[in-house]
């Protein structure tokens, strides 16, 4: 008895949350930037990239990044977004130049595609995600 009261509970709180977003929001249209791969964006500290503001935080985004308008493919180290042909490992070595390039980086250091950030420490890569800020 106790489980299907606390199902109930969780089921009201959960579709009173999600009333909240709009539709396009979740499914990765409307008002922040998204990836045809990847769906939403996030920056380097794991927040949606909204271009609903001007200007925007997709603007500052990409602005701060040195990033050209528009780019939904980057690469997080430390805390700052690179374009994945120009973000060097903690040698500072280009990653794409190197044998097996981003992908074999990114097995190599146990970064995914759900956790496309990492910082430098002692020269090594540790991968990070959102949950660790």
């Amino acid at each position: 008895m106790k489980n299907i009261i606390y199902l109930s509970v969780l089921t009201a709180v959960t579709v009173s949350l999600t009333a909240c977003y709009k539709q396009s929001d979740i499914l990765g249209g409307g008002e922040y930037i998204s990836d045809k791969d990847y769906g939403l964006s996030e920056d380097c500290y794991g927040e949606l990239i909204s271009t609903q503001l001007k200007p925007s935080d997709a603007d500052k985004f990409w602005q701060e990044n040195n990033l050209p308008k528009g780019t939904t493919k980057f690469i997080c180290k430390d805390d700052k977004a690179y374009l994945p042909s120009k973000v060097t490992d903690c040698q500072d070595n280009i990653i794409v130049e190197q044998s097996g390039g981003l992908e074999r980086f990114k097995k190599d250091s146990g970064i995914n595609k759900n956790n496309v950030r990492f910082f430098c420490q002692n020269g090594k890569a540790i991968p990070s995600n959102y949950d660790d800020i």
